[in-house]
């Protein structure tokens, strides 16, 4: 007489696998998002704020300059910037905190 040995493996069905898959996909998508939101925002931040004296600085540059035939250029302007800076540091404490450069280079003389 043969006998024959069957081997079985009860598995247990997972019910919640389809709702938890559905979930992480959703919960994976939402983080995505605000991955993204969140560096779009850290970049615009990122993006100075422009001044609107910066934008009208060469006009009133050359308005004041106009007698000395002096045109804008950013690096000459930083020079100068810096050259009335010192001069101005020359006085006293009193008068400096009152004096400011009015963008004419014959006040620099």
């Amino acid at each position: 007489q043969k006998s024959i040995q069957l081997q079985g493996i009860c598995l247990i069905e997972d019910e919640d696998k389809v709702h938890r898959d559905t979930f992480i996909q959703q919960i994976k998508a939402k983080q995505i998002e605000q991955d993204a939101t969140s560096m779009l925002y850290d970049m615009i931040d990122d993006i100075p704020e422009s001044d609107i004296k910066t934008k009208e600085l060469p006009k009133a540059f050359c308005v004041a300059n106009r007698e000395n035939k002096l045109y804008w250029h950013p690096q000459i302007y930083d020079k100068l910037e810096i050259l009335s800076q010192t001069i101005i540091g020359k006085f006293r404490r009193r008068k400096r905190n009152s004096y400011k450069w009015n963008l004419s280079v014959s006040t620099l003389k």
